[in-house]
């Protein structure tokens, strides 16, 4: 019994051990969680009565400038012209720009300025410094010509479209029978005079597509006039006009002609324009009252939609712009209204007229191209730049995960990664090549400096370690590096970035963290449930057993057992006597 009870005291233990260390584990975790990875102070000291206050203010550098607007382009007016700008600096101190290096104007927002129209090369400069005194600036330079035509976008409309760009500025304020028109899908010939005195993106705000018509007059008030609507291809037998999905009233369509499966309305001002099929009136029932309105058809419309990736990644030298697209469709069985935002990109991705928030509406079936463009500004910062594409509808959520490399306009070395593994468990180690090689330069054997580490999709650094090389013309090695506990699920960056001679290149890779790999228990598992269940099983049977054998001692069922010792001595009794 006494080594009975020894060992279920070492289960227990051992048991407790396994719990602990469990917990342990749990609380390093949630501490690591709460560390950011952008700055960690530690403090330690020593007093026997010490009031201090210490106050610490943590600065990466001069502020970075951003200039959205002017652009380096031919402006038709030289007033009111629009300075758009972002700066990037926590410790923001004062910001202001001139003209042509003529007197400064302070700025705490975007504005507009004007300029000499006598003058058609202009620059401007932004500057901006910080606090601790760190002054950076950036310039554009731009031209105004005001005898110039305004500047119309329509590379989406052919046929017998109106060439806008082929008038000058007293034609475009007096557009007579104006025509907008996609051959394939439909025509827009326009009633009513059209006045152009701005620039303007048709191909943003305007869409023709199959059985489709649409012209946002909130960003294009000029073309929200009274219009024919010629809808090509039509196959219903007897169509009907719809605006916004919803039956047109008469008050707005008026009906025309339908012939040669070309459908003719006139509108009176514009939004988006469509076709149904004209419902046949059902013949009532058999003494059924006439005149009520039937009930729904009991089944849910279908909402969801498809797009052609769920990865973009795009490399962009200083200064360089370059075009992706997405194609998006709905295949559900309702209109879509959809939202597409930008989260982390917005430096480097804007939509077609220079909005960083694009509004779609498809209708059932219906499939749309989006143009995105890229472009990183000449000073930005080389490096590897994650984000998300986020298209919503009222109901469903789709991401695009978004890689954006920047490099050095005339980088010296580039690199190339190659992961081993796509999927890799938390807590151990992602093991990639990294190969650096030399574009061409005859340097001679030189050392470069390697930065790699991995980092999460809103750009925080989880993991990040630095090397040097010697390069000639090229060179590779192999790193691991530990993927921590504490990340949750999901998609991750690792990224390289070389530098010489303060040129960079920079290459990355998406990978798949995971809790535990497919078919096995998570260590984490074991050592809370599985080990402990299991000493708990034993140490109750022992119990069970020392009771059962107690009980059975008490009732006289098992004979007393007599110990060595106690016999040795009745032994020796029965000789003495």
């Amino acid at each position: 019994m006494k080594y009975s009870r020894i060992f279920i005291l070492l289960l227990i233990l051992i048991s407790s051990f396994f719990i602990l260390q469990v917990i342990k584990d749990k609380e390093t975790i949630d501490d690591i969680a709460k560390l950011t990875t952008k700055s960690i102070l530690s403090l330690t000291s020593k007093a026997s009565s010490v009031s201090a206050t210490i106050s610490v203010q943590v600065d990466d550098g001069a502020p970075r400038i951003f200039i959205d607007s002017p652009l380096n382009k031919t402006y038709n007016f030289n007033n009111s012209i629009e300075l758009n700008f972002t700066i990037v600096e926590d410790n923001l101190g004062t910001t202001y720009y001139n003209i042509d290096d003529g007197a400064n104007t302070t700025v705490t927002a975007n504005t507009t300025f004007s300029v000499n129209e006598t003058i058609m090369s202009h620059k401007l400069t932004l500057f901006a410094n910080d606090t601790l005194g760190n002054l950076n600036s950036s310039s554009v330079r731009f031209v105004v010509n005001i005898s110039g035509p305004w500047n119309v976008t329509f590379t989406e409309f052919t046929g017998g479209t109106t060439n806008f760009s082929a008038l000058n500025k007293t034609q475009q304020a007096n557009i007579a029978n104006a025509i907008v028109e996609n051959p394939s899908h439909a025509k827009i010939a326009f009633n009513e005079v059209v006045n152009i005195s701005r620039d303007i993106n048709l191909d943003s705000f305007s869409n023709i597509s199959f059985n489709r018509v649409e012209i946002n007059s909130s960003f294009i008030s000029e073309f929200n006039k009274s219009a024919l609507i010629y809808l090509y291809n039509i196959t219903f037998a007897n169509p009907r006009p719809l605006r916004d999905s919803s039956v047109c009233p008469s008050s707005i369509c008026t009906e025309i002609n339908f012939s040669g499966n070309t459908f003719v309305f006139n509108v009176t001002s514009f939004t988006v324009y469509s076709s149904e099929e004209t419902p046949a009136e059902a013949a009532p029932s058999p003494g059924a009252p006439g005149g009520g309105a039937g009930g729904g058809r009991g089944v849910s419309a279908l909402t969801d939609f498809s797009i052609s990736a769920n990865l973009i990644k795009v490399a962009l030298l200083q200064g360089e712009t370059k075009i992706e697209f997405i194609e998006i469709e709905n295949i559900g069985t309702s209109a879509l209204n959809l939202e597409i935002d930008l989260e982390g990109i917005k430096d480097f991705l804007i939509f077609p007229g220079g909005v960083g928030k694009y509004i779609l509406r498809l209708q059932p079936g219906e499939k749309q191209t989006l143009q995105l463009i890229f472009s990183a500004a000449k000073d930005y910062k080389p490096g590897v730049y994650p984000g998300r594409i986020i298209i919503r509808s009222p109901i469903v959520q789709k991401i695009i995960t978004t890689i954006v490399e920047v490099e050095s306009s005339k980088k010296i070395f580039d690199v190339d990664i190659r992961i081993q593994e796509k999927k890799v468990v938390k807590g151990t180690n992602l093991v990639a090549e990294i190969i650096i090689f030399n574009l061409g330069q005859s340097i001679g054997r030189v050392d470069t400096q390697v930065e790699f580490g991995i980092k999460d999709l809103d750009g925080n650094i989880i993991q990040t370690e630095e090397i040097r090389l010697a390069v000639e013309t090229q060179a590779s090695f192999t790193e691991s590096i530990l993927v921590p506990k504490y990340l949750e699920d999901g998609r991750y960056v690792f990224y390289a970035i070389v530098t010489f001679d303060n040129e960079t290149g920079a290459a990355s890779e998406i990978f798949e963290v995971i809790s535990r790999p497919a078919g096995f228990l998570a260590l984490s598992t074991l050592y809370i449930y599985i080990i402990p269940g299991f000493i708990l099983i034993i140490i109750i049977l022992i119990i069970l057993f020392e009771l059962k054998h107690h009980y059975k001692k008490k009732l006289g069922l098992i004979p007393r057992k007599v110990s060595f010792i106690t016999k040795i001595k009745e032994k020796f009794n029965k000789r003495k006597l």
